[in-house]
C-alpha cells in the first residue's frame, strides 16, 4: 500500500502561495456555513514519527478559525486511566456545526500496544472493527470523519532523529523517547499500520494517504481535503427522509409472562431492608478498594416505583461512593451531539457507582414512541446501545439494568393516589396521562427493547413492582449479588 505512493512529489514555493491563497480566500466563510451542518467533523491526523503532524496542525490553525475547532492529542491521558478507553474521545467530540482535529485518535495507542505485543493479531483486528464499528455510529448521526496518514520512509525518519539529537527543536524526553523506539520499530509499526487501514477503510470513513517527504506538498494536500469537506457539506445537508411506518418488529413479548403481584409483608420487608443495607454499605467500600465500578440502570412504566427503588439502594452506600442522574429530555446543549454522549460523561470512576434514574433506553422508548427519534435513529439505537453497553463490561464496569413492571390496574391506582395527596402532586404531569393512552405502543416498544438489548454482558432484570416493598427488596438483591459475584 505505502510502496505504490510517490514520495518524490514536490511543488514550487511560488505554485504552492497561487494554490494557498485560492483556498484561504473562501475557506473561513466555508466554515462559517459549516456550522448549519446537522452533524460535525472530525479530523484524524495520523502516521509515522517525523512526517510533521505538529507543524501540519499548526499551519491548519492559521487559515480556519479555531474558535470552532477542538484540538485533542491524548498523548497525557493519565485522568482517563480510570474510565473506559473511549471514554476520552467521546469527551472531546465536537458539536454540531463545529470540527475538532484529534492527533492520534483512536488508532495510535492500539498500534502501538500490538507492536509491542501487549495484544494478539486477533485482538488487535477485533478491536479495529471496534474502531470501525464507532466510525460508523458516528457516521449515521452526520459525523463526518477524516482520515490521515502521513507517511515517511525510514531514510526520512532517520534524517528526522538525527536532527532532533542536534536541537533541532526542544521536545520532552518522553516524546524524544518515543520518537526513538518508532524509528527502531518502523517496519512492525509499517506492517500494523497497513493492516489497520485496510480493515478500518470504508465509505462512512475512508483513509487518505498523504506523502509527507515534501512539507510544502503534505500541507497543500492536506488542506485542500479540508477545504473540500467543508465546500461539500456546507452545501449538502444530507437530512435523510426515513419511513416510520417500515419496522416489523419480531421480539417476543417477555413482559406478559411476569407477575406483577409478587408480595411481601411490612414486617419481612423491614427485616430484609436493614440487613441487605448493611450488606451493601459493606460490600460497596470492598467493590471501591477493587476498583470495580458500577452502572446501574432503572427503567420501567411511569409510578413503577424507580425513585423509591433509588432511595433505599443509595441509603445503604456511602454517600462519597455513588451519584445519581435523573435523565429528562436532552436540553438544547446535548442535542448537538450524539445522543449517547451525555451518557458517556456520566461514566463513574474506578470504584464508584452511577444510577441512571432513565437512561440512553429512551431512545428506543419515548423518543420511538413518541417521534422524537427518527425510526432510522431509534432502529440503528439497539447496535449502538450493545456496543456501549460491551465497551463499558469490558473496562470491568458491573452493569445492573432493572425493568419495574406494574399491571395497568395498580398503575391507574397510583396516578388517582398521587392526584390526591398534595406532596405526591407534583409526580403527575399530564404526559403520564397521555403516556398512559398508548400503553400499548409502550409495551411493544419495551418488549423489543428487553429482547434485543438483555445480553450476557449486561442482562435485564424484570422485577415485579405493584408491591413496592417486594420490588425495592429484589433490586437490592440483585445489587449485592451482581457486585458479590464480581469481587
Amino acid at each position: 500500500m505505502f510502496e505504490k505512493l510517490n514520495i518524490n512529489q514536490k511543488i514550487s514555493k511560488e505554485d504552492f502561495s497561487s494554490e494557498l491563497n485560492r483556498i484561504i480566500a473562501d475557506l473561513v466563510t466555508l466554515q462559517y456555513k459549516f456550522k448549519s451542518y446537522p452533524g460535525s467533523l472530525v479530523i484524524i491526523i495520523n502516521g509515522f514519527y517525523g512526517s510533521g503532524i505538529d507543524n501540519l496542525v499548526n499551519f491548519i490553525s492559521n487559515y480556519i478559525d479555531m474558535r470552532h475547532v477542538k484540538v485533542a492529542a491524548f498523548w497525557q491521558e493519565t485522568y482517563n486511566i480510570k474510565r473506559p478507553y473511549y471514554y476520552r474521545f467521546w469527551n472531546n467530540l465536537p458539536e454540531r456545526g463545529k470540527s475538532a482535529i484529534f492527533l492520534g485518535g483512536w488508532y495510535t495507542d492500539l498500534i502501538e500496544e500490538y507492536v509491542k505485543k501487549k495484544i494478539s493479531n486477533v485482538e488487535f483486528e477485533n478491536r479495529l472493527l471496534e474502531c470501525e464499528h464507532f466510525e460508523k455510529m458516528l457516521s449515521r448521526d452526520s459525523t463526518i470523519i477524516l482520515k490521515l496518514w502521513l507517511y515517511i520512509d525510514k531514510t526520512k525518519q532517520c534524517k528526522y532523529l538525527k536532527k532532533v539529537e542536534n536541537g533541532f527543536r526542544n521536545s520532552g524526553k518522553e516524546i524524544v523517547e518515543k520518537e526513538k523506539w518508532h524509528y527502531a520499530e518502523y517496519e512492525a509499526i509499517y506492517k500494523a499500520a497497513e493492516k489497520a487501514i485496510v480493515i478500518t477503510d470504508n465509505s462512512d470513513a475512508s483513509w487518505h494517504l498523504v506523502e509527507a517527504h515534501n512539507e510544502k506538498f503534505m500541507k497543500l494536500k492536506v488542506l485542500k481535503l479540508v477545504h473540500k469537506v467543508y465546500k461539500t457539506y456546507s452545501s449538502n445537508m444530507l437530512i435523510k427522509n426515513e419511513n416510520n411506518n417500515l419496522h416489523i418488529g419480531n421480539s417476543q413479548n417477555v413482559i406478559e409472562f411476569v407477575n406483577p403481584s409478587r408480595i411481601l409483608k411490612k414486617e419481612e420487608y423491614n427485616k430484609k431492608l436493614t440487613d441487605y443495607q448493611k450488606k451493601i454499605f459493606e460490600i460497596t467500600w470492598k467493590a471501591y478498594d477493587k476498583k470495580i465500578n458500577s452502572v446501574i440502570v432503572f427503567e420501567g412504566w411511569d409510578a413503577a416505583g424507580k425513585g423509591g427503588c433509588i432511595r433505599r439502594l443509595t441509603n445503604a452506600m456511602d454517600t462519597r461512593l455513588y451519584n445519581i442522574h435523573q435523565i429528562s429530555a436532552p436540553s438544547d446543549m446535548e442535542k448537538r451531539f450524539h445522543y449517547l454522549w451525555r451518557f458517556w460523561n456520566k461514566i463513574p470512576l474506578k470504584g464508584f457507582v452511577s444510577v441512571f434514574d432513565r437512561s440512553w433506553y429512551g431512545r428506543v422508548l419515548v423518543e420511538r414512541v413518541e417521534n422524537f427519534a427518527s425510526y432510522g435513529e431509534w432502529s440503528r439505537a439497539y447496535e449502538e446501545i450493545n456496543s456501549f453497553e460491551h465497551q463499558l463490561a469490558d473496562d470491568g464496569i458491573m452493569i445492573l439494568k432493572v425493568w419495574l413492571h406494574i399491571s395497568p390496574d395498580e398503575q391507574l391506582r397510583r396516578f388517582n393516589e398521587r392526584q390526591k395527596l398534595p406532596w405526591k402532586k407534583y409526580k403527575i404531569t399530564d404526559d403520564d396521562w397521555l403516556n398512559r393512552e398508548k400503553w400499548d405502543e409502550y409495551e411493544k416498544a419495551a418488549n423489543e427493547m428487553l429482547t434485543r438489548t438483555s445480553t450476557s454482558l449486561s442482562p435485564w432484570i424484570i422485577v415485579p413492582a405493584n408491591n413496592k416493598y417486594y420490588a425495592r427488596i429484589e433490586v437490592m438483591k440483585h445489587f449485592y449479588r451482581s457486585i458479590k459475584k464480581r469481587l
